[in-house]
């Protein structure tokens, strides 16, 4: 027996499809900032500040809560980033700093 030895198997009404072939990633297109984004952002900072300072004038109790969980929730809010699109970038911060993680 030479050559190709398939046979045919019926597709019971399947089709085959081939997948396209894998290319390099492409930088994504500069981001545009929207309209009213730097504002939004500046709200969104003022409001973790204030909601940091909260915690951190609960009473007495977990060092934690009212420390690493202020200062996690002050920087969280205080420092995002839109152009840093988790979704995009399996690497990126999703807007947070180092200091959040």
């Amino acid at each position: 027996m030479g050559g190709d030895q398939r046979r045919a198997v019926p597709s019971a009404g399947l089709s085959l499809h081939h997948l396209p072939t894998a290319t390099a990633p492409t930088a994504p297109d500069p981001r545009e900032p929207w309209t009213g984004e730097k504002e939004a952002l500046a709200t969104g900072a003022a409001a973790g500040k204030r909601a940091a300072a909260w915690i951190r004038a609960l009473p007495p109790g977990d060092p934690w809560i009212v420390g690493a969980l202020a200062d996690a929730v002050e920087d969280a809010v205080t420092t995002l980033d839109p152009g840093d699109e988790t979704a995009l970038d399996p690497d990126a911060r999703g807007g947070l700093s180092e200091a959040t993680d």
